[in-house]
């Protein structure tokens, strides 16, 4: 058997997603060991789901300018911001108590407006360090 980039080396290690097979210089360009086409549609679906974390992040935040500018111009920035952060919010939240169904409809919609008030408290302060996180991460990637 033979590295499928290199015809006349045997191969020494299996792409860890499709399993063709590659010589040690390949087997050695990627952390865990992957061949170019895999390598490349990894890259594309961390990007991918970076740049839709960010478009749901501007949403929130353009909601939050929408909502608040009409009725508070002078701090619609800042509601910006501060909605910016929303969905990183929700997330710690989801992870610390998860959603349970259950109780009446006004209790439901009491839980949700509370989780959405302190998803924007945390959101405000774990979004900057997500940005920074997101930019490393594509920064980090390896170049295919």
């Amino acid at each position: 058997m033979v590295c499928i980039n290199h015809g006349e080396r045997d191969g020494a290690a299996q792409c860890v997603d499709c399993g063709v097979l590659l010589c040690t210089e390949c087997a050695s360009e990627f952390k865990p060991v992957l061949c170019h086409n895999c390598a490349a549609g990894r890259r594309k679906s961390i990007i991918k789901e970076i740049i839709k974390d960010a478009l749901k992040s501007i949403f929130y935040g353009l909601v939050g300018l929408c909502i608040f500018g009409a009725i508070a111009p002078k701090t619609m920035w800042l509601m910006f911001l501060l909605f910016l952060g929303m969905p990183w919010g929700y997330a710690v939240l989801d992870r610390i108590f998860p959603y349970t169904a259950g109780g009446s409809i006004a209790f439901m919609v009491v839980v949700f407006a509370v989780k959405a008030i302190v998803a924007i408290a945390i959101g405000f302060v774990v979004l900057p360090f997500k940005l920074i996180s997101s930019i490393l991460t594509i920064v980090k990637l390896p170049k295919v």
